[in-house]
This record gives structure tokens, sequence and C-alpha cells, in this order.
């Protein structure tokens, strides 16, 4: 018998679709979902879009400038160690541009502590900032001591670290990136 209601309803609603004529009671009805999903659903699924293409676009912007800052600084250290490796003596201003970049990185983890939560967020920020500041203290070490592998070695662990906060950041943002490590 409950078969027989599903039935008949199909069949009169089949009748109704078919024919050009259209009670006003399903007109009504059709008119009502019609404003609910243009000014309850649609907004509401353009607000998800939306904040999707902020968290994209904020990501690959970090992305950008952090790789665009990093490789500057690497570009800082090879003239020191160009320096130190011709025995020249290093002056404040050579490795000012370097130190201007780590106060540039620096600020942009006070950014990251702010966006990114999480115990793994926490440790991995604070180990890359542990590594930076190793890496001033070893550029300014450099300056006064002829000696570079100080500084060879804070860069290789920061190297290591940015690796890690730059997984993290993807890692947060929910992007499909594959690792070669």
């Amino acid at each position: 018998m409950h078969n027989y209601g599903i039935r008949a309803l199909l069949r009169n609603l089949w009748a109704v679709m078919a024919h050009d004529k259209m009670p006003v009671w399903m007109s009504i009805v059709g008119l009502l979902v019609g404003v609910i999903f243009t000014y309850k659903v649609a907004p509401y699924v353009n607000a998800q879009f939306e904040t999707a293409k902020m968290q994209s676009t904020y990501i690959l912007d970090t992305l950008k400038s952090l790789n665009a800052e990093t490789s500057g600084l690497f570009a800082e250290i090879g003239k020191i160690n160009r320096f130190n490796a011709e025995k020249q003596k290093i002056k404040p201003e050579d490795i000012e541009p370097a130190l201007q970049i780590i106060s540039k990185l620096h600020w942009r983890v006070v950014e990251y502590r702010v966006v990114f939560h999480g115990e793994d967020a926490k440790n991995t920020i604070n180990s890359y900032v542990s590594a930076l500041s190793k890496v001033r203290e070893s550029i300014e070490y450099a300056r006064t001591e002829k000696n570079s592998s100080d500084l060879s070695e804070s860069v290789k662990i920061w190297t290591e670290q940015s690796a890690a906060l730059i997984q993290m950041i993807v890692r947060n943002s929910k992007i499909s990136v594959s690792s070669s490590s």
C-alpha cells in the first residue's frame, strides 16, 4: 500500500509536468525554493569559495615572498663567504644587506605565529627562528673572525629549518605538494 502511494504521487507529478498546466501551489513552492536558494544557500557557497580563494592567494604570496627573501639571503651569504675566502676585510656595510633580510624574515615569523596554530606549527616556527638567529650571529662572527665554517654550518641548519617551515605552511594550507626529502 505504501508503494502504491509513491507510484500515485509520481504519476500525478508526471501528469502535471507533462502538460502545460501547473497548479498554483506548485508554482508558489517552486518560487519559495528559488528564493531560499538565492538568499540563503548561494551566498554561503559563494563565501566558501571566496574564503578558499583568499587562503590560496595568501599561501601562494607567502611562499613567493619567503622564497625571494631566502634567495636574497643566500646571495648575501655567498658574498660574505667570498670575502672570507679571499681573506678580505668585511666591513659593516658588507653584511648590512644580509642583516636586513634576516630582519624581514624575523618579521615574517611574527605573522606566521598569528596565522598558523597548533603545537607542530609552533615547534617548526621556533626551530626556524632559532636557526635564523644563529645565521645572524654567524654572519656577525664571520665579520670579525676570518672563519666561515660556523656560518656554513648555521646556514645548513637554517636551510633544513626553512624546508620544514615551507612544509608546515603547505600542510596547513591543504595544498598537495610532493616532497623529495
